[in-house]
């Protein structure tokens, strides 16, 4: 017969894609606004008391499930459980990006007015350029916060893509939604003199690693 059968909606879960800038909160040891999202993504959220925020990337199955809200047009939309996985755009003489995806379950919209909200918590970013940013590093160590040794080289920036792997389980005792992997990678473009482009092939083809910030 000529038709098409109906749909049996079973499950569902939501995909939810946005960019942030990447802005510090503006008090040295406050986490920013987009803290939160990190975590979601993660991240182990570490706070030093005046000083700094450090963010690691720490085992996926500690990631703590966010909630959310949006409107559109009248309508609140609501998810929990979400988990995301996030790009990190570093472009010299751009603005910093965060480019973060989200899974998450779906509840119930409700038609409701456009609330008010408050931004203040969003600082004006940096752009990414010479005077306000550190130098691409190669073979440096992170202690206490701070960046010291390795080699610097002139660069077009950074982007990190963490990469982590999304899936969403369905069981009869309940659903998840979970980051079951990460493959991070990163690209730059540097300036290179003759030798360190000799040097760079001979540590390619000899899989030489080395820290990179």
């Amino acid at each position: 017969y000529f038709g098409v059968s109906e749909q049996l909606p079973a499950t569902s879960y939501v995909k939810m894609k946005f960019k942030t800038e990447i802005v510090g909160s503006g008090v040295a040891g406050t986490p920013p606004p987009i803290g939160k999202l990190l975590i979601g993504c993660g991240m182990v959220e570490t706070i030093f008391a005046g000083n700094r925020v450090e963010y690691t990337p720490g085992a996926p199955q500690i990631s703590a499930g966010l909630s959310f809200r949006f409107n559109n047009d009248g309508v609140r939309y609501g998810t929990k459980g979400g988990r995301g996985k996030v790009k990190l755009d570093l472009t010299a003489y751009k603005r910093p990006i965060a480019d973060f995806e989200f899974w998450s379950f779906d509840k119930k919209e409700t038609a409701i007015a456009m609330p008010t909200v408050d931004y203040t918590a969003f600082k004006l970013p940096e752009v990414v350029t010479d005077a306000k940013s550190a130098d691409v590093r190669l073979g440096s160590t992170l202690a206490a916060g701070v960046l010291s040794g390795g080699t610097a080289y002139k660069s077009k920036g950074i982007t990190i893509d963490i990469a982590n792997q999304l899936e969403h389980y369905t069981n009869l005792g309940g659903e998840d939604i979970g980051i079951r992997g990460r493959q991070t990678t990163g690209d730059i473009i540097v300036a290179l003199s003759e030798a360190q482009e000799v040097q760079w092939y001979s540590d390619i083809r000899a899989v030489t690693t080395t820290s990179m910030s």
